[in-house]
């Protein structure tokens, strides 16, 4: 039996398939039309789609040459208050179309990889899988975010 062989062209072929970061990223562009393209202080708005449903705010925090950092809300009271902080933020890297998620909330408050996700972080990969598959539940629930007027907007 001869050994295989691993040539370039398949070892090249294996980087063409698409990662959990290159999905994150479709799925943002999928919610968010044209995002790339905005500036600092940007903010979308996401409006419920049934009553009771809850509408969400992104707003472009910051960008680094080709990397945005967008940060979504829960756009509603809790307990009177607005929320202090964002729910998920994620770096989104226009050049090499991946996005990440690098800081989320949950309903205690509690940031999980609010110091970064880190490639040795054990929880880096299922963090990521879940934001794409919150998105994707955006998605198929038609929600989709539009502009947001300056009156709506939740204030930074």
């Amino acid at each position: 039996m001869r050994n295989a062989q691993v040539y370039p062209s398949d070892y090249h072929r294996s980087f063409d398939l698409p990662t959990v970061y290159h999905r994150l990223y479709a799925r943002l562009r999928e919610l968010i039309p044209h995002f790339e393209r905005a500036k600092v202080g940007a903010e979308f708005f996401a409006a419920p789609r049934v009553a009771g449903d809850m509408a969400m705010t992104c707003r472009v925090a910051d960008i680094q040459r080709t990397v945005l950092v967008l940060e979504l809300r829960h756009d509603q009271l809790v307990n009177g208050e607005a929320p202090t902080a964002p729910w998920l933020v994620f770096n989104a890297n226009t050049l090499f179309g991946t996005a990440e998620l690098v800081a989320v909330n949950d309903e205690w408050v509690y940031p999980a990889g609010a110091s970064g996700i880190s490639p040795s972080n054990t929880q880096r990969l299922s963090m990521n899988t879940y934001a794409v598959n919150w998105l994707a539940s955006m998605q198929n629930l038609h929600s989709i975010f539009r502009p947001a007027p300056a009156e709506r907007a939740i204030a930074a």
